[in-house]
């Protein structure tokens, strides 16, 4: 493996070479019940993706259509960058009445807990890179839907650090939540998640 040395931010770190990159171990992670709490994980073999909504180092700003609410997050670590890449897909969830922008939720380094409003479903997220602290900022983009019941819970983690990952709603529910700590070790996050059970309208 190549062995060329990296100096950003405030580690030093061994950057690795493509080959190296590509034969990184990734994680799938997806809940399909949301009776159960427990994730099951199963290796993911490296396909060549190129749906991203950012790139590394770059500002992140994506928001559903109209109407519709985030219903799966797929992440990617880079080492040498030390920052993700993130795509999403979207659901049909109810009719956007009302829809704001939170503020930023938290500080580099730090762990934060977001949830939208009661009613209100995670329809977008925004985040900018810092270089030298190499972590993210991030705010959420909330909409309402009368259709989100009281059922709701927290996954466990959804990724190790440094590791991809893939995460999907379960069945008949909508995302209202994140959580997340920064390690500045690995100078990477962990994610979790808020889901509600939608109910008829």
């Amino acid at each position: 493996m190549s062995g060329s040395i990296k100096r950003r931010g405030r580690e030093t770190t061994e950057a690795i070479d493509n080959d190296a990159f590509d034969c990184h171990h990734r994680l799938t992670i997806q809940s399909n019940s949301p009776a159960s709490s427990t994730d099951r994980r199963s290796t993911q073999k490296d396909i060549p993706y190129t749906g991203w909504k950012n790139d590394y180092d770059q500002h992140l700003n994506f928001n559903c259509p109209s109407g519709q609410s985030i219903s799966s997050i797929r992440s990617e670590h880079h080492n040498f960058f030390e920052d993700r890449r993130w795509d999403f897909d979207c659901k049909p969830t109810d009719k956007a009445v009302d829809c704001n922008w939170s503020p930023y939720v938290n500080n580099f380094d730090q762990a934060f807990t977001f949830e939208c409003p009661q009613h209100y479903t995670i329809a977008g997220m925004s985040s900018y890179h810092d270089n030298y602290y190499e972590d993210r900022k991030w705010k959420f983009y909330c909409c309402e839907s009368k259709c989100i019941s009281g059922d709701c819970q927290w996954t466990s983690y959804v990724n190790y650090f440094d590791e991809y990952f893939y995460w999907t709603a379960p069945p008949h529910s909508v995302l209202v939540g994140a959580e997340s700590n920064h390690q500045n070790f690995q100078e990477d996050r962990r994610w979790k998640y808020k889901y509600c059970v939608q109910q008829p309208c």
